[in-house]
C-alpha cells in the first residue's frame, strides 16, 4: 500500500504500521474504507462509532449497522469471555493497550482464521484492526 490517498497526500497505514490507531484517526471515512484491513472504532462505554467497510463486511459484524452497537454484547460477543474482556479492560485501565489477537484451530466463530490487533483511540476506548491470517 503505498500510493497515497486521493486528494489527502497522505500514505494509507498497512496493519502492521506502528502507531496504527492514531494514524488511523488522521483519515476521513472515506478514507478508512480504502483499508484493505478491517478497522473498528469502540468508544470507552463499549460502544462501536465508527466500522470500515472491510469490518462491515465480516461475519457477525452486521455492516454499518454496528455502528450504535454494544461491542461485547452485539458485535464480538467471541470477545467478551471473561479472560479476554478482562485483558483488554485491565490494558485500557492503564492506558497500555496494543494486543495481538490469534486463534486455534479449533475455534468456530467470526474472528476465525483473522489476525486481530488493538490499540488505544484517541479520547478513550480502543480500534480493534483484522486481516485475514495468510
Amino acid at each position: 500500500m503505498g500510493e497515497c490517498l486521493a486528494g489527502a497526500g497522505v500514505t494509507p497505514p498497512d496493519f502492521d504500521t506502528p502507531g496504527l490507531a492514531a494514524r488511523l484517526e488522521m483519515l476521513s471515512p472515506s478514507e478508512l474504507d480504502r483499508l484493505d484491513f478491517a478497522a473498528v472504532r469502540v468508544d470507552a462505554a463499549g460502544v462501536v462509532r465508527a466500522i470500515n467497510r472491510a469490518a462491515a463486511s465480516l461475519p457477525g459484524f452486521h455492516g454499518d449497522a454496528a455502528v450504535g452497537r454494544s461491542f461485547y454484547g452485539e458485535v464480538a460477543p467471541s470477545l467478551a469471555n471473561a479472560e479476554v474482556r478482562g485483558r483488554i479492560e485491565r490494558a485500557l485501565e492503564r492506558g497500555a493497550i496494543d494486543l495481538e489477537l490469534g486463534h486455534g484451530s479449533g475455534f468456530t466463530d467470526p474472528l476465525h482464521g483473522l489476525r486481530g490487533r488493538m490499540q488505544p483511540a484517541g479520547g478513550g476506548g480502543f480500534w480493534l484492526f483484522l486481516r485475514p491470517v495468510t
